[in-house]
C-alpha cells in the first residue's frame, strides 16, 4: 500500500472531523471499515478506546500477540499508519454501542 493512499485516508478524516473540503467520499472509509472481520472491528473499538494491548487481551480473552496481529490487519485494511487514527475512523463509521470496560 502506497504512503500516498494512508494519506489521503487521514486528510478524509481530518477534512470530516473539522467539516473542510473532503478529497474523496466517506463511502470509501465506510466500505474499508465493511472490509474488518467482527472481531477485529471489536479490537478496533476498544483501540479507539486507548486500550492498550494487554487491556484488549484481557477484554476479549484473546493473547497480546493475536491482538497484535489483528491491529496490523485493521491498520492495512483502513488503510491508515497508526493506531490513533483508528479512534477516528470509529467515530466516522461505527455505530453499535461501544463495550463495556
Amino acid at each position: 500500500m502506497s504512503r500516498q493512499k494512508k494519506s489521503s485516508v487521514r486528510q478524509i478524516l481530518f477534512s470530516t472531523l473539522f467539516s473542510l473540503p473532503q478529497v474523496q467520499s466517506i463511502d470509501d472509509i465506510k466500505k474499508s471499515w465493511q472490509k474488518l472481520s467482527d472481531r477485529e472491528k471489536q479490537v478496533a473499538r476498544l483501540a479507539a478506546q486507548r486500550m492498550k494491548d494487554a487491556e484488549i487481551a484481557q477484554q476479549l480473552f484473546l493473547s497480546q500477540k493475536t491482538v497484535g496481529h489483528h491491529l496490523s490487519n485493521i491498520l492495512r485494511k483502513l488503510e491508515i499508519d497508526s493506531r490513533h487514527d483508528i479512534k477516528y475512523v470509529v467515530q466516522l463509521v461505527d455505530d453499535s454501542p461501544s463495550p463495556p470496560k
